[in-house]
């Protein structure tokens, strides 16, 4: 019986000893399941805790760690993944007990579901445009075709595409609008022309912008691609080649003087009448242009002017100045002949030159009336001039040889048959002085010559004589005068 128990009980240790071999054996057990979508790890039969030591396990997915924990005889997780992406994932263990018992693990988890396919990309459709022809009343007739510058739009007309109309469409006036109600101004440019280029894609309707207003509208908001804006005359038959070219209108002159106050000067044109209007005072003057039939002015051409004295000129007015006429020495003969210079005077001086007397004003004087004689170069200089109109060169005269008396002289000899003895007789004759009246009414001295009675008057021969040598002198004279000039 003993012996049966030692058997049993030997028995007993030996399998005793094959389960301790087989727990040690089946301790440290990692385990780690990779799965679409999840990472789930299981450690267990672990040494646990003791002496402030634990096990401590890392994981990592795609370079970032996600778990870092320490754990004591096992450890449970389970980490979610995305599905549609590929992955890669790293499980450490350490175990404190004994080195022998660390454990990494590593593995890549491919995506699990097919992506959605990028969607091919909707080709780009080229938006639906048709363009509008409206018409407008300008706001202000003296401006531009402009959105801010209209009246009330009214359309006229539609077609597909983007050109905009450069001649007046077909259907010109349309159901809309009376053409009959344009005015008379028409082709002065009172009315104007908007064409818009618009997306009709969609549920646009042309219905709701059959009449426009600024600002209101009804607007096409981001439907408007383009626009533009004319003057509807480009567009009218009647407002071509014979409407009249706007011309500008000439001014009047303005003139201030201290003696006449404002001069006016209108311009002589036909393409306007001119009225002036005084003040009380004729210290302003307005002039006012009134345009002749059919005449078309420029834009900003005035029509009317206004002056108003300002006495400036009156404040700068030159001192007026009057030559005095050169002094005429004009002696019978030529010899005693002579212009004397005028003294100079305040503002005004004289000299001679090859035309004649030069008088000239100084600044801040002006030559007024000019004595007979004088021409005006300029309003400063006059000039005086000297020709053979100025004297008068007539010869001096001579006094007739006396008659005989009654006493006979005394006997000579007959004369010579040459002249010359004659003239020597002539010589020695003697001399009365008398004074005799010249043609200018002068007294001058003139010698008379008696000779011997021989049947001839040697005196009146001598007359003859001089009165000859004189009138060539005199000729010599004015050509020598004339040619120094």
């Amino acid at each position: 019986m003993k012996r049966i128990l030692a058997t049993v009980a030997t028995a007993t240790l030996a399998l005793g000893g094959l389960v301790a071999t087989a727990t040690t054996a089946a301790a440290h057990t990692p385990d780690v399941d990779a799965v679409c979508g999840s990472l789930s790890i299981n450690l267990t039969q672990y040494a646990g805790s003791s002496g402030g030591n634990t096990n401590t396990v890392t994981v990592v997915v795609d370079d970032e760690t996600r778990v870092e924990e320490s754990f004591g005889r096992e450890f449970r997780t389970e980490l979610e993944l995305s599905e549609d992406e590929a992955h890669t994932w790293t499980v450490s263990v350490d175990a404190w007990d004994d080195d022998d018992w660390d454990w990494n693990m590593s593995g890549d988890l491919a995506a699990c579901v097919e992506p959605e396919p990028t969607p091919e990309p909707t080709p780009e459709v080229e938006p639906e445009l048709e363009t509008a022809f409206y018409v407008y009343p300008k706001l202000d007739s003296t401006k531009p075709a402009a959105w801010e510058n209209s009246g009330e739009q009214t359309l006229i007309t539609t077609r597909e595409g983007e050109e905009f109309w450069d001649e007046l469409p077909q259907e010109y006036p349309g159901e809309l609008f009376d053409g009959t109600t344009l005015p008379a101004d028409v082709c002065e440019g009172s009315w104007g022309v908007q064409q818009d280029v618009v997306r009709v894609d969609g549920d646009f309707s042309w219905d709701e912008f059959q009449h426009i207003t600024y600002p209101d509208g009804p607007l096409f908001g981001d439907r408007l691609q383009k626009a533009r804006h004319d003057d509807l005359s480009n567009y009218l038959a009647e407002c071509g080649e014979d409407a009249p070219e706007p011309v500008a209108v000439p001014s009047p002159s303005f003139v201030e003087s201290c003696d006449a106050g404002i001069t006016v000067t209108m311009p002589d044109t036909d393409l306007a009448t001119y009225s002036e209007e005084w003040n009380g005072d004729r210290t302003e003057v307005m002039v006012t242009a009134a345009l002749a039939e059919g005449v078309e002015v420029a834009p900003e051409t005035a029509l009317s002017w206004t002056y108003t004295l300002t006495g400036e000129a009156c404040a700068s007015e030159p001192v007026v100045v009057t030559p005095d006429a050169p002094q005429v020495i004009d002696e019978c003969g030529t010899e005693a002949d002579e212009l004397v210079l005028p003294a100079a005077a305040e503002g005004l001086t004289y000299s001679s030159s090859a035309e004649g007397i030069v008088a000239t004003a100084a600044a801040g004087y002006t030559l007024g009336e000019l004595p007979a004689g004088y021409a005006a170069v300029d309003a400063s200089t006059a000039v005086y001039a000297v020709d053979e109109s100025v004297f008068t060169d007539e010869p001096c005269a001579t006094t007739p040889a006396e008659e005989p008396t009654e006493e006979p002289t005394e006997a000579v000899e007959e004369p010579t048959e040459d002249r010359a003895g004659a003239q020597e007789v002539a010589v020695d004759t003697e001399v009365d002085d008398t004074e005799v009246e010249d043609a200018t009414g002068e007294q001058v001295a003139a010698q008379t010559t008696e000779l011997p009675r021989t049947g001839a008057t040697v005196g009146i021969t001598a007359a003859v004589a001089a009165l000859l040598v004189a009138a060539g002198a005199t000729l010599f004279v004015v050509r020598r005068r004339v040619s120094q000039r």
